[in-house]
């Protein structure tokens, strides 16, 4: 039978429930099914020492904060805050690009973090390969358990490993002994948009998406425009892989949550019109954007609620300041962290519109969220967001936060405020984009295996998708 190898090791012990790590858990959880329907067995597995070790499903698809506790977490944030701080100040001395590389490479490229983690990494190895050591080796038992995809397989790289260093060595190692290699593409803000990012990770990116580009079969995208960014961007004398794209579903179930979870996500929560953000607070979120809009709008006396749902990264020191020392935090300005998915649902029931300002996305899954629940939606108008909500939400100027201010000062006076109940806009469930991934794993499986087929297909959902939007 063939088999689908799922590789997720980045999420597998995230303390994160947001973004990619949310989006891998829910394929993880429905493509299983959906691929069995074309004949594939799908084993979930993660990097190790340049080895697939195979992975239980049932550690990918429930998330628990449990690697490290809230208070741990931030320490690291704050460590790796720290960390590029320290690079930005050291690349000024001698301010040459070459110096800069050394200094912001990733710890797989030779560089100032090649020389601090290489010894550490070989000292692991040593330990690990003593076969009586008194601590117990890691790397000994996965060498053990490590599986080999090899001819008539597909390894799906579908998660966030931009600073993995054996990834790509093991998927060139599992491309040369016939297994096909499909890689889901997020977005390239990191490489149209760097400024949005510490030079670190853009660096790390780059070389990700360069091996990527060589070792990959098929790029499966998130969206239309993701799409047509990766097509402008290669180039017609390279080696291209193949391109397609899917949706990510959404499931927020549509029940009223408990007292308990609403209380929990936002405790002394006052009773006024309150308006979410969904995401992580980086820079291409364009937060400060909002709070600049809401602040205009509190000294217009407008009472109502801004509610931040997400944690914050990099590059957002003087965001944290403000939000810290803000004269209405705990009062009409909430900022909430990590939350479950009982946690996020409550969130959004007790929300009266989303807003959403990113400057740049790769797909915009809060928006499918809130259509789902009946809750307005007020974005930034990129093109991505107009591909999802066109003649559905809201739309500003991501750099006019009176623009975004003017929208919701009509939003308010508009009658849609007070109708209730508001309609469910109709979008895929993660079922169904699992089975959207699933048709577009069977078809590269037939393009490569043409004398092995695997079990028929069921028609692509994208069309459908489309009809339900044009009727929506």
């Amino acid at each position: 039978m063939a088999t689908i190898y799922f590789e997720c090791g980045s999420t597998l012990d995230s303390p994160l429930n947001t973004g990619i790590q949310r989006v891998v858990r829910k394929l993880a959880a429905e493509l299983p099914e959906a691929a069995a329907g074309y004949g594939f067995e799908t084993r979930f597995v993660s990097v190790r020492n340049r080895c697939y070790v195979p992975v239980q499903a049932e550690r990918v698809i429930e998330w628990r904060n449990r690697s490290r506790s809230p208070r741990l977490q931030r320490l690291s944030l704050r460590a790796l805050q720290v960390i590029d701080r320290t690079r930005a100040i050291i690349s000024q001395f001698i301010p040459t690009p070459a110096w800069r590389r050394f200094i912001n490479a990733p710890r797989y490229q030779f560089g100032m973090a090649y020389l601090i983690c290489t010894p550490l990494r070989i000292f692991r190895q040593i330990i690990g390969l003593l076969p009586r050591s008194a601590v117990k080796s890691e790397i000994h038992d996965m060498l053990n358990t490590a599986v080999s995809p090899g001819k008539g397989d597909i390894l799906l790289l579908a998660d966030a490993s931009w600073c993995d260093p054996d990834l790509w060595p093991t998927a060139a190692r599992s491309r040369s002994a016939g297994c096909v290699v499909a890689t889901i593409i997020y977005d390239l803000i990191p490489l149209t948009h760097p400024e949005f990012f510490v030079d670190t990770l853009v660096h790390e990116f780059e070389s990700w998406y360069s091996n990527a580009k060589r070792h990959s079969d098929l790029f499966i995208c998130i969206s239309r425009t993701t799409m047509n960014t990766v097509a402008d961007r290669l180039s017609p004398t390279e080696i291209r892989p193949g391109l397609s794209f899917f949706y990510l579903g959404s499931d927020i179930t549509q029940r009223k949550p408990s007292t308990v979870a609403a209380t929990r996500v936002m405790p002394n929560f006052p009773s006024l019109l309150t308006f979410i953000v969904v995401g992580t607070l980086e820079p291409r979120k364009n937060i400060g954007l909002i709070l600049d809009a809401f602040e205009q709008l509190w000294n217009q006396g407008r009472d109502i609620n801004l509610v931040l749902v997400g944690h914050h990264t990099w590059k957002q020191d003087a965001l944290l300041v403000r939000i810290k020392h803000s004269p209405q935090l705990n009062k009409r300005l909430y900022w909430v962290r990590n939350v479950t998915d009982q946690g996020l649902q409550a969130a959004y029931a007790l929300s009266e519109a989303l807003i959403i300002a990113s400057k740049a996305e790769g797909f915009g899954l809060p928006i499918v969220e809130a259509f789902q629940r009946g809750l307005p939606v007020i974005c930034s108008d990129i093109p991505v967001f107009r591909e999802l909500a066109e003649g559905k939400a809201h739309f500003f100027n991501p750099d006019r936060p009176d623009d975004l201010a003017r929208v919701i000062d009509a939003y308010l006076d508009s009658q849609v405020v007070r109708e209730r109940p508001r309609p469910v806009i109709p979008w895929l469930s993660w079922k169904d984009s699992a089975k959207q991934m699933a048709d577009t794993l069977a078809e590269l499986y037939r393009v490569h295996n043409p004398d092995n087929t695997p079990l028929g297909s069921a028609p692509s959902l994208r069309s459908d998708l489309a009809e339900d939007n044009a009727r929506a």
